[in-house]
């Protein structure tokens, strides 16, 4: 009976024998069945790689390897990141006794040691959120500077744009306030013509001998108003005075023949008053004459005047004893004053051409409003025609429209 059992014993170790063999031969066959495939894989992955790398656009192919690398970056900080490794632990399991009986006598199993690994602690976030809110703060931040910039620069705009209009409403107003004073001027004007050559004359196509009378005595007669046919605001007759004439010195006509005992002795020496530059009298030395070729006038205007011309004249020169005006004014300047010692306000630099007419006059080069007006007038010679020792100045005279009157 043990012999029996011996040998159903042995059948059976031979028979697990076998079926090991046979699971080794399977597991054999089977892993070259796997591994033929691979290695079959491996052999066309470089030929794909190349197909795909040749074939496949440069866009995708960027696409696909910025993808890897994130997912590259991704398990990279999730393996930095991980707080703790993995644990195991150990767990002795009791052994598993078998009935006992008598046939049965063998020894219990040892008890077993069975490992268990432990799932991971939770990873903490990769990324935190932190770095994010810190970049949106200062994006926010820049943007609200950038508006404030904008609103500002906005602020400056309408501020410039508010004085361009107002610069342009006063250019505006100040072109109406000339066009009026030009209005003014050529009503009078047309005024003045009209009264020199009549309307009946004018629309005629040809003149008859009385026509030509006609403007013969109109011209006479305006040749006697003054020979300009304006009002002379700067006429002493009319009320205008001679203030001062700063710092211009007289000069002395004639000179001493007679000495005694090498001593000059005066007899024939004498000067002319500036009153001369704004009376009416044209003769010949009835001038106002001083020292160089710089002198001064500051006038008193018979009123408020607003000035629009000036006119100065000098002796013609077919009645000069010489034939020449050398001693006339040449480069001159009006300025315009509302006190005696105020400020003046220049209203304009002229000259006076020695080949021209005798009487010639200049129309105002400053822009003024219509309420600019002016109670004295200052004139300033700076030159002359080359006289060397004196200039005479014969006429000024002012003309405009006379807001006030002085009384």
């Amino acid at each position: 009976m043990p012999r029996m059992k011996f040998y159903l014993l042995q059948i059976r170790r031979n028979t697990e024998n076998v079926r090991l063999e046979d699971s080794r031969e399977r597991k054999r066959g089977l892993s070259w069945c796997c591994l033929l495939p691979l290695l079959l894989f491996l052999l066309l992955l470089p030929l794909l790689g190349g197909l795909w790398w040749f074939g496949v656009p440069l866009a995708v192919r960027e696409k696909a390897a910025s993808a890897q690398s994130v997912i590259y970056n991704f398990y990279r900080d999730l393996s930095v990141r991980s707080a703790e490794p993995a644990k195991e632990s150990i767990f002795i399991v009791p052994p598993i006794v078998a009935p006992h009986n008598e046939t049965n006598k063998t020894n219990p199993l040892p008890p077993q040691i069975i490992y268990v690994r432990e799932p991971a602690a939770t990873c903490p976030v990769v990324k935190t959120c932190c770095d994010d809110v810190q970049l949106v703060q200062s994006q926010v931040a820049l943007i609200l500077a950038r508006l404030e910039t904008l609103q500002r620069d906005k602020d400056v705009e309408r501020d410039e744009w508010q004085k361009n209009r107002q610069s342009t409403d006063e250019e505006t107003r100040r072109s109406i306030d000339e066009l009026r004073l030009m209005l003014v001027r050529v009503e009078k004007e047309i005024v003045i013509r009209g009264q020199i050559v009549p309307q009946s004359v004018i629309e005629r196509e040809s003149f008859s001998l009385e026509d030509v009378r006609r403007l013969v005595v109109e011209n006479i007669r305006r040749y006697d108003e003054d020979k300009t046919g304006e009002p002379d605001y700067a006429l002493e007759s009319s009320g205008a005075t001679v203030i001062s004439t700063r710092c211009s010195e007289d000069y002395k006509w004639g000179h001493s023949q007679l000495s005694l005992f090498g001593i000059p002795i005066p007899f024939t020496s004498w000067t002319t008053s500036p009153r001369l530059a704004i009376q009416p009298d044209m003769k010949p030395g009835q001038c106002w004459a001083f020292k160089g070729n710089q002198g001064y006038l500051v006038i008193k205007l018979t009123g408020d005047v607003h000035p629009t011309s000036f006119s100065l004249e000098h002796l013609p020169k077919n009645l000069s004893p010489t034939g020449k005006i050398d001693s006339a004014p040449k480069d001159f300047e009006v300025y315009g004053l509302v006190s005696e010692q105020g400020p003046g306000y220049i209203l304009g630099t002229y000259t006076y051409e020695d080949n021209g007419q005798s009487l010639q006059n200049f129309q105002i080069k400053t822009k003024l409003y219509p309420e600019d007006t002016f109670s004295f007038v200052e004139l300033r010679i700076t030159s002359n025609h080359g006289h060397p020792e004196y200039t005479c100045l014969y006429r000024f005279r002012v003309h405009g429209l006379l807001v006030k009157r002085d009384e």
